[in-house]
């Protein structure tokens, strides 16, 4: 409710005031709306900002700041989002699900594949959010959250299932293209 209506309606129940819009009393009214508005904006946008999955501008950017770098560039959903997982991530996050969420406050989902025979986990970057386009400051954004005694290995191809799906070719059609995975993850025709 802005200023004015709230006063008008707090002094219209005394019944003792005309406010019918031509008295001194409303011409009183609307000078205190016309100060106390601009307060009034600046308690609305503070109240927006205060919270990560309202803020917009100036609380996004905050909170940004004191992981690293702001990104005004990115849409405000996705900075919230990877906001809320560096906030979400505790010191005994360590499980494959944790971690992947965790990773969402580098700049980008990840899908993870455990390896034990191998003794490594792979790491397949699914989406970008972040503005790092630059591969090695993408890893060192990640091992933040990766734990350190473990290997790791990063794939950056964004092929997945259902981009192949999306190609609507045959498997016959794919097989006798006879390209590598290297090949169909950059394929167009």
């Amino acid at each position: 409710m802005i200023p004015l209506d709230s006063m008008k309606e707090k002094m219209s129940r005394l019944g003792i005031y005309t406010l019918d819009g031509s008295t001194l009393v409303d011409a009183e009214l609307k000078a205190y709306q016309a100060g106390l508005a601009p307060l009034c904006d600046a308690l609305a946008e503070a109240k927006r900002e205060l919270c990560i999955q309202t803020a917009q501008t100036w609380g996004l950017a905050r909170r940004e700041r004191m992981f690293g770098p702001e990104k005004p560039d990115l849409p405000a959903a996705d900075r919230r989002e990877m906001l809320l997982a560096r906030f979400s991530v505790a010191r005994d996050d360590f499980t494959r699900d944790a971690i992947e969420r965790a990773v969402i406050a580098s700049g980008f989902d990840v899908s993870i594949t455990e390896r034990p025979s191998e003794g490594k986990i792979q790491v397949n970057c699914i989406r970008v959010l972040s503005d790092l386009t630059e591969q090695e400051a993408m890893k060192r954004a990640a091992s933040e959250f990766l734990p350190a005694h473990l290997l790791w290995e990063f794939d950056f191809s964004l092929l997945s299932w259902d981009k192949v799906d999306q190609m609507d070719l045959s498997f016959d059609q794919m097989d006798g293209a006879d390209l590598t995975w290297n090949q169909i993850d950059v394929y167009r025709e």
